[in-house]
């Protein structure tokens, strides 16, 4: 938002929003939490683990962190993913759906699989 030279001061919140991709998700939670149940059995599998696994939490921590409260994607097409969320970020402020939108890709897949 500083490199943007943007002040959120000035804008409207829910008119600002982000899209941000992920190759994968969480694939380190579904790897410990596989080796849990083989191990241990179903039973000793997180409840969490579903919301651990899923990438679209990345886009909500990042709105919540920044006070974004407009459109708010996750886009999960391999490595294509930061490419495609920047295009969907455009077509919002297109389309007038958002005035400023935080767009990108991220991926952090270390994992022994």
């Amino acid at each position: 938002m500083e490199d943007a030279k943007l002040d959120m001061e000035k804008e409207d919140p829910y008119r600002c929003g982000v899209c941000v991709g992920s190759g994968i998700g969480g694939i380190q939670t579904f790897f410990e939490q596989s080796l849990k149940m083989g191990a241990k059995g179903p039973s000793k599998v997180s409840p969490f683990f579903i919301p651990m696994d899923i990438p679209n939490m990345s886009a909500g921590q990042i709105a919540i962190a920044c006070g974004l409260k407009g459109p708010n994607t996750c886009i999960v097409t391999a490595c294509a993913s930061g490419t495609n969320c920047l295009g969907d970020a455009l077509r919002s402020i297109q389309y007038g759906d958002a005035d400023v939108m935080l767009a990108g890709g991220s991926e952090a897949a270390v994992s022994p699989i």
